[in-house]
């Protein structure tokens, strides 16, 4: 059986999914019983895939018709809800393609991307949505080559099709990029894996995306350390969930943090967190930036924080210089 979505570690039911957010308190969450019965690594060879696209497009009609209520804080809208339903049942691409009326990856209509990296130093180049094979291959060696100043030595490491891949890169020259999967977060932590195989000290993922169109996440993490003055680090746009994890414990430890654990790690995203001179904190995340930094004093104020006070805020889309 393939594991569940990152976020759950326990299905009870139909119709209900029970999780733990990011403070450790268990919650549940109606949602459509595609998310809890299937899993689209048990139907790659395609036999199901028609049964299964099937069973996800009632599902989905369903959710839209039924407006079916979320229990998480964050407050995600419908549209929200339903997109990452379906991307726990079908993965990332699969979910495009059952949505945009695309064919799937036994279908004739393969959407092409590829990943070429240079044999003399970290230079990488990439493509995706290509009709062909040879043009995928292509702009990705022409990508790579036009930042080697002259030296074109870039040549393709993987082609893939309905497919996503992850490149993970350190400075002492190793790398690592992983096999095809239409799981964002299993491609990131495969390439970092990989990289640290063969000898990267300090690798991090630098690219992960899918093909057709391209698909990014993009991250945001937040690090707290537990202290009688808790200390912080936000990290934000990031490629990807390592990534954004990794940064995040950094400007932590940055801060003066000696205990810092990881708290928050979202795709698409703003994080707020706020804290009072008595030491009480709070944190929040949510679509919109205030949103966010409102709850996040509401839930200082809960903590018994006095004059509580937003500290940090991000986005995952903000500049990161």
């Amino acid at each position: 059986m393939a594991p569940w979505p990152p976020s759950c570690w326990r299905c009870a039911g139909a119709q209900t999914l029970l999780y733990e957010d990011v403070f450790g308190y268990a919650r549940t969450q109606a949602i459509p019983v595609i998310a809890c019965e299937y899993n689209i690594r048990e139907h790659r060879e395609g036999i199901r895939r028609a049964s299964l696209e099937s069973r996800a497009a009632h599902a989905i009609v369903a959710w839209m018709l039924l407006g079916a209520s979320s229990a998480i804080a964050q407050e995600e809208g419908p549209a929200e809800q339903m997109q990452n339903s379906c991307q726990n049942a079908l993965g990332y691409v699969g979910c495009d393609n059952l949505l945009h009326g695309k064919q799937g990856t036994s279908g004739p209509a393969s959407v092409w991307g590829a990943l070429a990296i240079s044999r003399s130093s970290a230079m990488y180049g990439y493509s995706y949505s290509y009709p062909s094979v040879q043009e995928a291959d292509t702009a990705a060696v022409n990508s790579c080559n036009a930042g080697m100043k002259g030296k074109a030595d870039c040549t393709v490491r993987s082609t893939f099709s309905n497919n996503c891949i992850g490149l993970a890169t350190s400075d002492d020259g190793a790398y690592g990029f992983s096999g095809n999967s239409q799981d964002l977060v299993a491609t990131d932590r495969e390439a970092l894996s990989q990289c640290q195989k063969f000898g990267g000290k300090s690798c991090t993922t630098v690219l992960n995306y899918c093909t057709p169109g391209g698909s990014f996440h993009i991250w945001v993490g937040l690090a707290i350390s537990m202290e009688p003055d808790p200390k912080v680090g936000i990290s934000w746009g990031a490629v990807a969930q390592t990534t954004a994890s990794k940064l995040a414990l950094d400007s932590c430890v940055k801060d003066g943090g000696s205990r810092c654990k990881v708290r928050m790690l979202l795709h698409s995203q703003c994080v707020a967190f706020a804290k009072s001179p008595n030491g009480m904190w709070g944190a929040y995340n949510n679509i919109a930036r205030q949103v966010a930094e409102t709850n996040a004093i509401r839930k200082c104020q809960e903590a018994n924080g006095t004059n509580c006070a937003v500290v940090l805020s991000k986005c995952s889309s903000d500049k990161t210089s």
